[in-house]
């Protein structure tokens, strides 16, 4: 053990968790667990992804499906379709 590192964090997986940890672990060049996760923390990616945009846009084709259907049932209830 390093004589630098003195704290020690403890977290707990379950069984999946731990297998997909040990599968990711092996792929890459660490020797431990305990480096792998070390090196995941300390130089791992984050990404925060900002979705209101997407959201809104969801919102706005829900709204224009809704108003094509109004429509499809308007011209299948008069056999045409009127402006």
């Amino acid at each position: 053990m390093n004589e630098n590192r003195k704290h020690k964090i403890t977290f707990r997986l379950n069984d999946e968790e731990l297998d997909f940890v040990k599968e990711k672990m092996e792929l890459s060049n660490c020797r431990s667990v305990s480096a792998f996760i070390r090196k995941m923390i300390l130089s791992g990616a984050i990404y925060n992804v900002d979705t209101t945009e997407l959201t809104e846009m969801r919102r706005l084709i829900g709204s224009i499906s809704n108003n094509i259907n109004q429509i499809a049932v308007r011209a299948n209830f008069q056999n045409r379709i009127t402006a």
